[in-house]
């Protein structure tokens, strides 16, 4: 096959449990170029993100397809993500971008990028305050399991460094967030603002936490689900 070109395309992935369900991605275009046999392709594609919602733009290799097993097909690339809308999320809100590169092979391959969310904020106050992130994380692509190794955040102008796990766990419909957080100074403004209605802290100052988070799969509110262990 020397190339594919395919339009308004679905790439559907089967996992190894037939109790769950697919992954099911709807691509835009997909241009696949090869230099012949038992070599990769080479691959451009843009294609819509389902959760959260957004558009990714990709280039890179995949292959030499393995037939045996394919979810060891080697891939790598580098991709855009653009204005991912965070509200289908309960709880949060606001508009992501992220860019960065991935190698690796479909059932486990590593991610380098950053992440920008200039609007990020918490639904049941409305303050948005800017967050960036920059993480190296290990990405199952088979079911979406992703594991953060580690990823650096900036909340307005305080820094943490998170890691930890996005798994679906056994007998679960959804996937855990369980993740440690450690935030070695900032300003606890920020934390206050993006809590609170007012967009005026009554607090001001320095602080410093360290705590386990773990939020559970399900229906009801963040609140009533979030489970947090530490110290400030």
């Amino acid at each position: 096959i020397d190339g594919i070109r395919a339009e308004r395309a679905r790439l559907t992935i089967l996992p190894k449990d037939p109790s769950k369900n697919p992954l099911v991605f709807d691509i835009h275009q997909l241009l696949m170029s090869s230099a012949g046999p038992g070599v990769p392709l080479r691959y451009t594609a843009t294609l819509n993100n389902a959760k959260p919602p957004g558009q990714v733009q990709s280039a890179g290799s995949f292959g030499p397809w393995d037939a045996s097993e394919p979810s060891e097909t080697p891939l790598s690339g580098d991709y855009d993500f653009l204005e991912a809308d965070l509200g289908v999320f309960k709880g949060i809100a606001g508009t992501l971008s992220s860019t960065g590169r991935f190698k690796g092979k479909l059932s486990e391959f590593e991610v380098d990028g950053e992440t920008r969310t200039p609007n990020f904020r918490l639904k049941s106050s409305g303050n948005p305050v800017p967050l960036t992130t920059q993480f190296h994380a290990l990405v199952d692509g088979t079911n979406g399991n992703t594991l953060l190794q580690p990823l650096d955040a900036t909340l307005g102008s305080s820094k943490f460094r998170v890691k930890g796990g996005i798994v679906r766990n056994v007998d679960e419909k959804g996937k855990t967030v369980d993740l440690d957080v450690l935030l070695v100074r900032g300003s606890i403004e920020d934390l206050l603002r993006l809590a609170m209605k007012d967009k005026n802290p009554f607090l001001r100052g320095s602080v410093a936490l360290k705590m386990k988070f773990v939020l559970p799969p399900g229906r009801g509110e963040i609140a009533d689900r979030l489970n947090i262990d530490g110290g400030f």
